[in-house]
C-alpha cells in the first residue's frame, strides 16, 4: 500500500535526479567553449518497489542516476583523425606552393616576362646597330639583370628549402611532446578510472592531444582493455602507431630523432634532416600529415611519379638556366649563337653567359669542354 512517507522518498529521488541533470547541462553550458570538452550525458533507472513481496498494486520507488558519462564517438574521432592527417598535409602545402609560386615570381607582372622583354629589345637593338657601344651596353646591363633575376630566384628557393628543413625539426619536437603528454596521461586515467572515479576531463585532455598529432602525423588509435575497476567496469588504455610503427602504448612513449646528414654522394641531402626512431635509428615512416608534407616538399624531386617538391623547381630552374645560356651562346636553329659572332676588333668565339664570372672557353673548345662548362652553370651561379 503507498503510504504518504513512500510518496515522499519517491518524490525526493526524483528531485535528486533531476538535480543531477541540471547540475551536468549547467557543467556543458559552461563548457561550451572549452577545446576538447566532451558533452556529458546523465544515464538513470527505475527504482522498483523496496518490499520483497511486491503486490499488483504497489508502485515504484522512483529514478535514480546510473552514470554520468562522456558522449563521444570512436568511430568519428577515427575518422576525424584520418581527415586531420590530410588536412594537414595540404594546408601545409599549400601554404609553402604559394611561397615557391612568390619565389618564382609568379605573381609578378613586372618580373620574368619585363626583364626578358628588355634583353630581346636590347638583343634586337645591337642586331642593327653592331657597332654602336650604347647598344653594347644595354644588352650588357640586360644580361647582368637577367642573371641577377635567376640568382634571385635561386637563392630564395634555397632559403624557403632550409626554411622547410628547420619546419621538419619543430615538428619531430611537437610530435614527441604530443606523445609523451599522451603516455602520461594514459596512466593517469588508467588509475582513475580503477578507482572507479571520473577521468572524462582527463580524456578530453588527451583527446585534444591526439586532435593535435594527428594533425602533424598520420596516426591508427587502438583501445586495450588492461584492468577492471572497483565498479566492475573495463579500465582501457590507448596504443597510437604510425606507418607500422608504434608511438605510444599505454604509459610508454617512444620518440623520433633528427639526424643531419653529411657526406652523403646526393649534395642536395647534405645538411637535410633525417628523421629516425631513437630507440632504433631507423627512418620512419610518415604518411598524410605536417611531417609527410615538409618531407615530400623538400625532397620531391618530381621523378617516377615522385612529389614535385622545392627540388623540383630548384632543378627545373637549374636547367633553364643552363638550356637557355647554352642556347643564346652556341646557337640553334634559327640562331647561329654569340659564339660565332664578331667583336669589334674581329675576335670571336666569345660566350655571353658563364657561370661565377669564370672566363669561358675559346673557340678552340672541344664538345667535351662544353658540355662540362655548361653542365656547371646554375641558376645560382650564372653570370656573363
Amino acid at each position: 500500500m503507498v503510504t504518504t512517507f513512500s510518496g515522499l522518498y519517491t518524490a525526493s529521488r526524483g528531485l535528486y535526479v533531476s538535480l543531477a541533470a541540471e547540475a551536468v547541462t549547467t557543467n556543458n553550458i559552461s563548457n561550451v567553449n572549452t577545446t576538447g570538452y566532451s558533452r556529458k550525458t546523465v544515464s538513470q533507472t527505475a527504482v522498483g518497489p523496496a518490499a520483497v513481496y511486491v503486490k499488483s498494486t504497489d508502485t515504484g520507488s522512483g529514478a535514480e542516476v546510473t552514470s554520468i558519462s562522456r558522449t563521444r564517438s570512436k568511430l568519428l574521432d577515427q575518422k576525424y583523425w584520418q581527415e586531420s592527417s590530410v588536412n594537414g598535409e595540404w594546408s601545409t602545402k599549400s601554404s609553402y606552393l604559394t611561397q615557391v609560386e612568390e619565389a618564382l615570381g609568379a605573381t609578378d607582372t613586372d618580373g620574368y616576362s619585363s626583364i626578358m622583354a628588355a634583353f630581346n629589345s636590347s638583343r634586337e637593338d645591337l642586331s642593327t646597330d653592331p657597332s654602336s657601344a650604347d647598344a653594347r651596353t644595354a644588352l650588357q646591363q640586360a644580361g647582368v639583370a637577367l642573371c641577377d633575376y635567376l640568382n634571385s630566384m635561386a637563392t630564395s628557393l634555397s632559403d624557403l628549402r632550409d626554411d622547410v628543413n628547420a619546419d621538419v625539426k619543430t615538428t619531430v619536437e611537437q610530435i614527441n611532446s604530443c606523445s609523451t603528454q599522451i603516455a602520461a596521461l594514459n596512466e593517469q586515467i588508467q588509475r582513475v578510472a580503477a578507482a572507479g572515479a571520473d577521468s572524462s576531463d582527463l580524456e578530453d585532455q588527451r583527446g585534444v592531444l591526439l586532435d593535435q598529432l594527428s594533425a602533424l602525423v598520420s596516426i591508427d588509435v587502438s583501445e586495450t582493455t588492461v584492468a577492471t575497476s572497483v565498479n566492475g567496469d573495463k579500465v582501457t588504455t590507448l596504443t597510437i602507431s604510425i606507418a607500422g610503427g608504434t608511438l605510444v602504448s599505454g604509459n610508454t612513449a617512444r620518440t623520433l630523432e633528427c639526424n643531419q646528414i653529411t657526406g652523403s654522394s646526393d649534395s642536395s641531402q647534405n645538411g637535410m634532416y633525417e628523421v629516425l626512431w631513437s630507440d632504433t635509428q631507423k627512418t620512419v615512416t610518415t604518411g598524410n600529415g605536417q611531417l609527410g608534407a615538409l618531407l615530400e616538399l623538400r625532397d620531391g624531386t618530381g621523378t617516377n611519379s615522385e612529389y614535385k617538391g622545392i627540388l623540383y623547381y630548384m632543378n627545373q630552374l637549374d636547367e633553364f638556366a643552363q638550356t637557355f645560356a647554352e642556347a643564346f651562346n652556341e646557337g640553334t636553329a634559327s640562331y647561329s649563337g654569340h659564339a660565332d659572332g664578331y667583336g669589334t676588333d674581329d675576335s670571336t668565339g666569345v660566350r655571353f653567359f658563364s657561370y661565377d664570372e669564370t672566363a669561358s672557353p675559346d673557340s678552340a673548345a672541344t664538345a667535351t669542354d662544353l658540355t662540362t662548362f655548361y653542365s656547371k652553370i646554375t641558376a645560382a651561379n650564372i653570370s656573363l
